[in-house]
């Protein structure tokens, strides 16, 4: 009888799987799902945040929907770029690792609960390892929300403590040429030395949120690099809101309407609307040039293919070198 009952459970299983188009939990969705869920910083200063993007790529056919995370220490703080994710898209879950209570090694991450299309807890681990004798203040360059028209600039303190007398910071890599980095040695005493580092950022370039990655380089031999992470966000004079839409489902052929509202710091024009795709059409409103706002009706169609559906739609005002506004629209077409 124990075996009876084990087997139609189990055949009770299979059906619901069959029917949902999911496997079970642990197998080929998640991996799918989530191609990254470990990852290692290497070796760091104290006092560090550590930064870490893990990708959520929807490749099945259902909409995926995060209820939430749990993290696996009070120095891991966590956002979630979306919590609905449609079919055929993506998002990121971002995870910073406060380094500044800690020494050596050091393991952290978050646990991400899933409802649907299916119940389902996805580990995701982040480990480094904490140096003492390194210590930096404040623990990442972070620029905030910056205009492309700003040129801002960030200072760290960097303070070795190791006792080496001969210790050296003699240079830095990054990967954006947007990014201007000088290192001026402050003070040396007694093993001690310190540190300034000044980053400057060139807002030109994509709008969008920034990443990059300073590091240091030493001499060292037990750890010739410093990592030092480096944000922001760029925002340009013209905004959409929402500049994203999830439609859900939506029959072949029919029709959906939407409201944005574009603002700027200063008073435009729209001079051209383009969407990717011929099922996305506008009417825009001009109210008199001396006004900062304007609405935009509009209107979706969805295409005869079912399936997941993705169109991006840009708004060009007569404001001077301004990138046009971004409006992505998702859907998942139904038969």
């Amino acid at each position: 009888m124990r075996f009876l009952r084990l087997s139609l459970k189990s055949l009770t299983l299979a059906i619901l799987m069959a029917k949902t188009g999911l496997h079970a939990p642990g197998q080929d969705w998640v991996n799918s799902i989530f191609p990254d869920r470990n990852h290692e910083f290497g070796t760091v200063a104290k006092g560090s945040k550590l930064r870490y993007s893990f990708k959520v790529v929807n490749v099945t056919d259902k909409e995926l929907h995060i209820a939430g995370y749990e993290t696996k220490c009070g120095c891991t703080d966590v956002k979630i770029g979306a919590d609905t994710i449609p079919p055929g898209t993506q998002t990121t879950i971002e995870a910073t690792l406060d380094t500044t209570n800690f020494t050596g090694l050091k393991p952290s991450g978050l646990t991400l609960v899933i409802d649907r299309p299916s119940p389902a807890r996805v580990e995701l681990n982040m480990t480094c390892f904490i140096r003492a004798d390194v210590t930096l203040q404040p623990g990442q360059l972070d620029f905030g929300s910056v205009k492309r028209t700003d040129g801002p600039s960030q200072t760290m303190n960097l303070q070795y403590l190791g006792g080496n007398a001969d210790f050296r910071v003699t240079g830095s890599q990054h990967h954006s040429p947007r990014l201007k980095v000088k290192i001026t040695e402050e003070s040396r005493a007694n093993g001690q030395a310190n540190y300034k580092i000044v980053a400057n950022l060139e807002p030109t370039g994509p709008l969008g949120f920034y990443k990059d990655q300073i590091t240091l380089k030493t001499n060292d031999p037990a750890s010739p690099e410093i990592p030092i992470f480096v944000t922001g966000q760029i925002q340009g004079l013209l905004s959409a809101s929402p500049s994203v839409m999830n439609l859900g489902q939506v029959a072949k052929g029919a029709l959906v309407q939407k409201t944005v509202i574009l603002k700027s710091e200063k008073p435009f024009v729209v001079k051209e609307t383009k969407a990717s795709k011929g099922e996305v059409t506008v009417a825009a409103s001009n109210p008199p040039a001396d006004q900062p706002v304007r609405t935009l009706n509009i209107t979706y169609k969805a295409p005869d293919k079912p399936g997941p559906d993705h169109a991006v739609l840009e708004i060009t005002s007569d404001i001077p070198e301004e990138p046009p506004a971004r409006i992505n629209l998702f859907a998942t077409v139904m038969p």
